[in-house]
């Protein structure tokens, strides 16, 4: 998606659209960032490390 956003915010030159689909990717890349926190938590418990 950030190939399109890219494509057509700035090769073609309609910004607006290029913003509303980058805007449109946070919430996808939130819950990615959430996902691999949880996992590395639930790994680095695995593994017996503290919790700092």
């Amino acid at each position: 998606m950030a190939t399109l956003s890219y494509q057509r915010g700035i090769t073609s030159g309609r910004l607006g659209e290029g913003a509303a689909i980058a805007t449109a990717m946070i919430p996808f890349l939130l819950a990615a960032i959430a996902i691999s926190w949880f996992g590395m938590q639930r790994r680095k418990w695995q593994q017996g490390s503290s919790n700092d």
